[in-house]
């Protein structure tokens, strides 16, 4: 209990040892394989997915998962928290179609169990609204994200975390429908019910300064996301590991907006910042990679670095065309770059090439 306590409320150097005293208790008295461990091993997934280190959050949720299912005579609520963790890790990672499964399993479970009137009823289906959000399915997400927020405020009140979550991941709804006002109006809800309940130095205020900027980015007021984005980075540092994926999304955010502020060279250090850290977080293939090289090519392309844009910018736009989470937009522009790429090398063969890709992703 004091681990979780610990990881709750971001003390995540407390957190892990009384975690793991308490996993070892439990398997001396019960066994390795009992419920008890198994919910063990489940909180100190939990832990790791907060740190960032979702490789150890993966193994232990499936651990816990495995155990579960061979020592539970029927669902419990546990057994629909592990497969909600499992889930958000494969959402994380960009697999969607395995998380929706999972997350659809556990939101069963609630259901059957204890009634959709349920906190964590209404968590999951905020997931599940997260991981649709990604399949780019907006109305199927808003919808889900809406009745999660209303489960929220009729049986925990206003004023709760979980509430900021929703507001928090309406406004992205927003934001994708370019809405701008919607969304800074949502944000601004998420930031201050964060700022209230959690205090100045959580990472998820860090998080909440970030996507205030992502805001400003979007009506190209640079210099103010600038500054939300150096925030949210000083914020970030103060708790959390320094290879973590909530820090990249401000590498990345603040290196899109150093090019468009033509300061390419913090706009290299922050978007290889990203990368690094991505390329330790996320397996390889994953979309975020894709996504983060190609705009480091974009930046090594104003920078007259042709051959490194080159290499960055066909790795982004081949990647980006299969993974699961790549969208056409991305690979438009990934192809679009290359385009400019060839013609500043005179390369007259490659010009042809991408501008007829570049025409056929016009079209879909």
């Amino acid at each position: 209990t004091l681990g979780k306590t610990y990881t709750n409320i971001g003390e995540y150097d407390h957190a892990k040892d009384h975690l793991e005293i308490a996993l070892r208790l439990n398997e001396k008295v019960y066994g390795k394989e009992s419920e008890n461990v198994a919910v063990n091993l489940y909180d100190l997934a939990l832990y790791y997915h907060w740190v960032g280190d979702f490789r150890n959050a993966d193994s232990l949720y499936n651990l816990s998962l495995s155990i579960f299912r061979k020592t539970l005579r029927e669902p419990t609520r546990d057994l629909a928290l592990t497969l909600n963790g499992c889930a958000l890790i494969q959402s994380d990672w960009g697999n969607y179609t395995e998380a929706v499964k999972q997350f659809e399993e556990a939101l069963n479970i609630i259901d059957i169990k204890f009634g959709k009137k349920d906190d964590d009823y209404a968590s999951i289906m905020n997931n599940l609204a997260i991981t649709t959000h990604s399949l780019n399915d907006l109305d199927k997400a808003e919808k889900y994200y809406l009745e999660a927020q209303k489960i929220f405020i009729e049986i925990l009140g206003e004023k709760r975390t979980e509430v900021a979550s929703t507001y928090n991941n309406l406004a992205f709804i927003y934001l994708d429908k370019n809405d701008y006002q919607r969304a800074e109006e949502n944000f601004i809800k998420s930031y201050n019910l964060k700022l209230e309940l959690k205090g100045n130095d959580h990472p998820d205020v860090g998080l909440a300064l970030n996507n205030l900027g992502t805001v400003q980015f979007k009506i190209k007021n640079y210099k103010e996301a600038k500054e939300y984005f150096n925030k949210a980075v000083i914020q970030l540092n103060k708790t959390l590991p320094d290879v973590h994926a909530w820090l990249a999304i401000s590498y990345y955010w603040l290196g899109k907006t150093f090019i468009e502020l033509k300061d390419f060279k913090n706009a290299g250090l922050n978007l290889g910042n990203c990368l690094h850290i991505r390329k330790k977080v996320f397996p390889e293939g994953n979309y975020l990679i894709y996504v983060t090289e190609g705009e480091l090519g974009i930046n090594y392309y104003y920078q007259n670095n042709f051959s490194d844009a080159e290499k960055l910018l066909l790795s982004a736009y081949n990647g980006n065309k299969t993974a699961e989470g790549g969208t056409i937009n991305n690979t438009k522009r990934f192809a679009e770059y290359l385009l400019k790429v060839y013609e500043k090398k005179n390369d007259s063969e490659k010009v042809q090439s991408y501008k007829t890709i570049v025409e056929n992703l016009s079209q879909k």
